[in-house]
This record gives structure tokens, C-alpha cells and sequence, in this order.
């Protein structure tokens, strides 16, 4: 695979933000270069992290190469010397960008002879898997996402009607992908890739690909994942009945491990009692929990059974959020992980 421009940015603009600037690794070697290059730690890890690792535009390129900047890029009418129509020192430049850096390295052509004896080629799929591997080794759950433009503009990829770059994909482990020059193969092709040979194995999705007759959509628009083990359920006082109907209509149901209800374990056994809390846990396999409300009757269910509690300000309150007595109160989803966080580093138990 040959990176392409907008990879090979990112990559390089990654290694910059970890503090890697192509000047520190003047006189290493390829190797030393390169190792240093990917040496990116993880933003975090465990429960409530996620890692994506992306990758787009290959081409269809399997084998390494080098990739220079282009010295020219013309600009027309009112485009003409804007981004991204500049090059060399006059993008570096506008963009804030300083000579020697990986980032100068990546958007420009300058000093491109030295920069590529130090990294050398780059790109190909086998290169690629072991930075695959590398990073997902660091990264439990990680998923690899592609952008598209992969299976098209290569010689063998024409030759064996896009089928060397599928099984590529598989191999190196690609979780979800969406389609660009894909669709140049026709619909009966790729259809009959995403149905037979990524099926079980890659997610194809694409929002915008619909029918000519009703407009139906032909792929899948979005996917979810649960990633590292956070599970997410329900206890509600509404009937169980109604609350999954609601959640079915909504197309809510599915990111819920449980759903519990007022009338799941009989009378008697609905919050602030602790018998359904218990068995969310119980049904979830366990571990630690914590319950997000927005009453009284949250709290208490909570406090009865022993986990932490946190409410939210924005919901159906019948009182003065701060009178609920829980153990946090957030004002949007937003504050939840870091909220989670705090209360598990000052002894509280922490979501599962």
C-alpha cells in the first residue's frame, strides 16, 4: 500500500502531537527514524477508551513506496495561491508550520531526499499489518476503520476484479469500511463482496448509496460496537413491556444489555429498592456498577445497594437536584466518563 497524502499527514501530524519532530532524528537511521515515528502511547486505556486506527486511499497499492509532496499545485480563479493550493515554504508558512519538523516532512517537498533516506519508503500492506498489530497491542479493542479507495488502481487489482485487495483487507484485520472508487467495480461486484466475503468479518456501510426505484437504502448507515467490556442497562419503574417497546421504536434497544422494569421481579421489588439493581449486576455478569438517575427513587435504589450514584440535573425532577443526595450530579452525557473517573480514583466504585 502506498500511504496517501491525507494518511501519510495524519500519521506524521500524530507524531508531531506526541512530540516527535523530524529534527530530533536528523542522523538516525531508517529504522530508528521509523520506530520513533509510530511510537505514539495510547490516550487511555481500559474501560470507557477506545482507540480507532484509520486508514484510506491506498489504492490498491500492496508494495512500498516514496511519496514526495508535489512542488506545484495549481489554483484556479479565486482558489488560485489559497489552500490547498500552496506548496514548499509558502504552505509551511500559512500554516504555522516550522522547517526540519515531521510536519514539513509530510505536507511539503522540501529536504525530501534526506527525510526519505531517513524513513524510507513507506506504505505496503505488509509494513502496514505490523503497525496494525504494533498499535492494537497497546490498544485492546482498537478498531481499524478504512475510508475507501482501497480495492482500486493497481494493475492486479483490475486483473482479479478487486479480489487481491479483499482478501488484503481481511487479512489485515480491517473491522469497518465505506466505499469511493469501489463502486467502479458495479453493483453486483461489490455487493457480492460485502455479502460473501466480508460477511461475518467486515462491515461495509455507506449512508448515501440508495435504490433508483424507492430510494431504499442499500448498505448500512452506521454501526455499534461495544469495545472494552463498559456495559450499558436499564431499571425503570415503567412496565418492561413498554419501556422495550419504547426502546425498539426508537432503535434504542440494541445498546442496552438488559432492560429491567417496575414489574420484572414482581411486587415489592421495584426502586428505591435494591433487588432490581441487583439484578442488573447480576444479569451484566457482575463487577462494578454505578446507576445514573434522575429521582429520588434512583438515588436511593443506588445507595441501597451499595454502588455510586450519579445525577443528572437535566432530567424529570421532582425536587432540587442537589437534594437527591447522590454521590455526583453532571449537567450533560458528556461529564459521565469523567465523572465516573473521579469517583473510582476517590474510592467509589467505577461503571462496568
Amino acid at each position: 500500500m502506498s500511504l496517501s497524502k491525507r494518511e501519510f499527514m495524519q500519521v506524521l501530524a500524530a507524531a508531531s502531537v506526541a512530540g516527535m519532530p523530524l529534527a530530533r532524528h536528523a542522523d538516525a537511521d531508517a529504522a530508528t527514524a521509523e520506530q520513533a515515528l509510530y511510537d505514539l502511547p495510547p490516550l487511555g486505556r481500559g474501560a470507557g477508551f477506545v482507540s480507532f486506527l484509520h486508514m484510506t486511499d491506498c489504492h490498491a497499492q500492496l508494495l512500498p513506496v516514496h511519496f514526495r509532496e508535489p512542488s506545484v499545485n495549481l489554483g484556479v480563479g479565486r482558489m488560485q495561491g489559497q489552500l490547498p493550493h500552496r506548496v514548499g515554504e509558502h504552505l509551511l508558512k500559512t500554516a504555522g508550520v516550522k522547517p526540519g519538523t515531521a510536519l514539513a516532512h509530510a505536507f511539503t517537498f522540501i529536504d525530501f531526499e534526506r527525510a526519505a533516506r531517513r524513513y524510507g519508503r513507506v506504505g505496503g500492506f505488509a509494513h502496514l499489518a505490523t503497525l496494525v498489530k504494533r498499535l492494537r497491542a497497546d490498544r485492546p479493542g482498537a478498531l481499524l476503520l478504512d475510508g475507501g479507495d482501497t480495492w482500486q488502481g493497481s494493475a492486479t487489482s483490475l486483473w482479479t476484479n478487486a479480489q487481491d485487495m479483499v482478501d488484503a483487507a481481511k487479512l489485515l484485520g480491517v473491522d469497518v469500511m465505506t466505499g469511493h472508487w469501489e463502486f467502479t467495480y458495479g453493483m453486483q461486484r461489490v455487493k457480492e463482496i460485502v455479502e460473501k466475503d466480508f460477511a461475518g468479518k467486515v462491515e461495509f456501510l455507506a449512508q448515501n448509496v440508495k435504490t433508483n426505484d424507492f430510494g431504499d437504502p442499500v448498505f448500512k448507515p452506521y454501526t455499534l460496537r461495544q469495545i472494552n467490556g463498559v456495559q450499558v442497562a436499564i431499571v425503570t419503574n415503567k412496565f418492561e413491556g413498554f419501556a422495550v417497546k419504547l426502546l425498539t421504536e426508537l432503535d434504542l434497544l440494541r445498546r442496552f444489555a438488559t432492560v429491567i422494569g417496575g414489574d420484572t421481579l414482581g411486587p415489592g421489588n421495584a426502586k428505591p429498592s435494591r433487588a432490581p439493581i441487583d439484578a442488573m449486576i447480576a444479569r451484566l455478569g457482575g463487577g462494578r456498577a454505578a446507576f445514573v438517575g434522575d429521582s429520588i427513587y434512583d438515588i436511593g435504589a443506588a445507595r441501597a445497594a451499595g454502588i455510586p450514584s450519579i445525577a443528572v440535573s437535566f432530567g424529570f425532577l421532582m425536587q432540587p437536584v442537589e437534594e437527591l443526595g447522590a454521590d455526583a450530579v453532571i449537567d450533560g452525557y458528556d461529564q459521565l466518563i469523567p465523572t465516573l473517573e473521579t469517583l473510582c480514583a476517590t474510592g467509589a466504585e467505577s461503571a462496568a
